[in-house]
């Protein structure tokens, strides 16, 4: 017994020897080159904008659906888009924008459906680079509700980190690479797709998991942050297709439902953001530049209703 428990020991050290020397290995090139990266310049914006500034919140659906420019010659409020990716989960979203937040600023989260759904705000593996390479500082961000979802991805992660192809790896980062870190423009819209052909496009199948109450105490906390910073609170829905919300219409009229029996300050319905195929790029949430431009329009004309 003693003798297992001596092995027992040496492995753990040398297990969390292993994980130790791989979060304290230099930043991949597989991160580095990706859209994750494009975190570092969010936060820059969103600390040296001036205002009066308006700052949306969210996922990819924001950085591929957004012409910010349009939303600044129309409403001229300098516009902030922060979306990266929507597995960081819209609680680190939310949290990591508290720290730059500005009275007078306004604030739209745009929160993917599934983000209410099975515990999806807390973060998927894309969540760890961010933490450990990325943007480091923002490791306290984190509960232990989100640290505890992310061990499912931490061997994955931990491998990824040890694994020479992840360095050596040559990476497609051209001018024409809407997965890059060059994608963005100077609002943190990603712009490259808006001249690019768009692909086929097959619908998500049904939302699937709990529905995680969760989301609303974080909302409420979020709304009161703000409040305290005399900053403006609003929730848009995000766009999607047509054929994929056929295929979760109980699951998003859910959402919806929850959001204004939680009394939010909401902009549209998901009814009112729905799009053909014609007005996608390459997922049921990135829209093509036609789509962009009849978003962003009706984005405006919301906004203009309740700025007034």
């Amino acid at each position: 017994m003693k003798r297992f428990l001596i092995k027992f020991c040496v492995l753990l050290i040398w297990v969390a020897g292993v994980i130790t020397f791989a979060l304290h290995t230099p930043t991949t090139t597989l991160v580095k080159n990706s859209l994750l990266m494009a975190q570092i310049q969010k936060d820059s914006l969103m600390k040296n904008t001036p205002s009066p500034r308006i700052i949306f919140v969210g996922g990819s659906s924001i950085s591929f659906g957004l012409d910010s420019k349009m939303i600044k010659d129309s409403l001229h409020l300098n516009p902030v888009n922060t979306g990266v990716e929507a597995t960081l989960g819209l609680k680190y979203m939310m949290r990591n924008a508290l720290r730059y937040i500005k009275p007078g600023d306004v604030v739209v989260v745009c929160a993917e459906y599934n983000q209410f759904y099975n515990k999806f705000m807390d973060g998927q593996y894309e969540l760890l680079p961010i933490i450990f390479e990325v943007s480091p500082d923002t490791k306290n961000l984190l509960d232990t509700r989100q640290y505890c979802s992310l061990l499912t991805y931490t061997p994955s992660y931990i491998a990824s980190k040890l694994n020479p192809l992840s360095y050596w790896v040559r990476f497609d980062n051209n001018a024409t690479n809407v997965y890059g870190n060059k994608a963005f423009n100077a609002y943190g819209d990603v712009y490259l797709h808006w001249t690019q052909p768009s692909e086929h496009v097959s619908p998500y199948g049904s939302i699937t998991g709990n529905f995680d109450e969760d989301v609303f105490s974080e909302l409420r906390k979020f709304k009161a942050e703000l409040k305290k910073k005399n900053a403006r609170f609003l929730i848009t829905f995000p766009p999607y297709q047509q054929r994929a919300y056929k295929n979760s219409v109980s699951q998003i009229n859910t959402v919806a439902q929850k959001l204004k029996d939680n009394h939010f300050e909401l902009l549209g319905s998901p009814q009112s953001y729905l799009f053909p195929d014609s007005m996608l790029f390459n997922t049921s949430y990135h829209l093509n530049r036609k789509g962009v431009t009849q978003w962003t329009n009706q984005t405006i004309g919301n906004l203009r209703k309740v700025l007034r």
